[in-house]
């Protein structure tokens, strides 16, 4: 499939040119490549479809008896600057859905391209929008070499409600956006198949649910899913959760996240080490922050840079054969 835009965009690709899951619910992407942008919306519309970009709408299906239905999927949200440089297109088409289906929840893809055997995942916080979420997915996808970030939008409600919700998560409380990580986790896990990896960012709210939907994985799932919880609202720990290896990432600012994690807090104040919490001196561009939360801030973001890095020289045969490159260009150059 050629790819839109430069390097920021997204790989619809990356799910597979046809998926099937259990309840024999599929999706078959057809491309539409190198058409003018008003004749292939015309001929969008007019089979009664809509363009599909950067995002793509999930039903979430309740066991039920399956009803088959032909309906075209309609996205929402995103369409920055999306007409003025369109060169190839795909659209979903579903054709068949379950009895009672009424849920839906978003999913997106960013990046370029996929590891054979590895997913990169990622759940925003609090008081996201779905652009401020595509914003963030684009700086993570470039951390990593710009492979792609399969996001699960936790959309928001205002940040009072977000903040109330949190806290009936904190209290053990399972809202649909436990449920609907679920079923995004175990999406990237069929991707993969059983000797693959999931490597999992979790910020702030995103973190709680993560712990919530520990519950509701099996040992095997958990045991191919790696934990980043960055700003968390709570800390997730491998013994509790049973996930193949968890960090926790705190900035020594963040007070809101050290005021409702005593663990966190003890290692911030005794200068302890920790296996799974990671105490961040704050990014001196952060000094003039009430507080260092927001996971595109300075301090926040050089932890993604860092881990992007790490995972890109463990899994990334490509991105290490570049650097290999790079590293004797250098040297023939330059070195003695």
């Amino acid at each position: 499939m050629e790819r839109v835009g430069k390097t920021e965009h997204t790989s619809i690709q990356s799910w597979g040119d046809l998926r099937y899951d259990e309840d024999d619910f599929f999706i078959q992407v057809f491309e539409k490549a190198r058409q003018s942008t008003l004749e292939l919306k015309e001929k969008v519309e007019k089979e009664g479809g809509v363009i599909a970009y950067f995002q793509h709408v999930y039903w979430y299906k309740e066991p039920s008896v399956q009803e088959p239905l032909t309906l075209w999927q309609k996205t929402r949200g995103f369409t920055w600057n999306f007409f003025s440089y369109v060169k190839s297109v795909a659209f979903l088409r579903s054709y068949s859905q379950n009895k009672g289906m009424s849920e839906t929840y978003t999913r997106g893809t960013i990046g370029i391209r996929d590891l054979y055997k590895a997913r990169l995942s990622f759940v925003n916080g609090i008081n996201y929008t779905h652009q401020d979420v595509i914003n963030v997915v684009k700086k993570i996808s470039k951390a990593h070499g710009h492979l792609n970030i399969h996001y699960y939008y936790n959309e928001t409600q205002g940040f009072a409600r977000d903040m109330i919700q949190s806290s009936q998560h904190k209290l053990g409380y399972e809202s649909k956006e436990v449920k609907y990580l679920v079923s995004h986790l175990r999406e990237l896990l069929r991707c993969v198949g059983e000797k693959g990896l999931i490597r999992h960012y979790a910020h702030s709210q995103g973190a709680l649910i993560t712990v919530l939907a520990a519950q509701h994985l099996t040992p095997e799932e958990k045991a191919q899913i790696e934990i980043i919880a960055i700003g968390p609202g709570q800390l997730v720990f491998k013994e509790a959760t049973g996930y193949k290896s968890v960090l926790n990432y705190v900035s020594a600012k963040d007070y809101p996240i050290l005021l409702i994690n005593p663990e966190a807090r003890k290692v911030a104040n005794s200068n302890d080490m920790h296996d799974e919490i990671i105490i961040l001196e704050p990014h001196p561009d952060a000094q003039n922050y009430s507080y260092d939360h927001t996971l595109d801030g300075p301090t926040y973001l050089m932890v993604v840079a860092e881990e992007g890095e790490k995972f890109c020289f463990l899994h990334d045969r490509t991105y290490n054969r570049w650097m290999n490159n790079l590293s004797q260009t250098w040297n023939w150059f330059f070195g003695n």
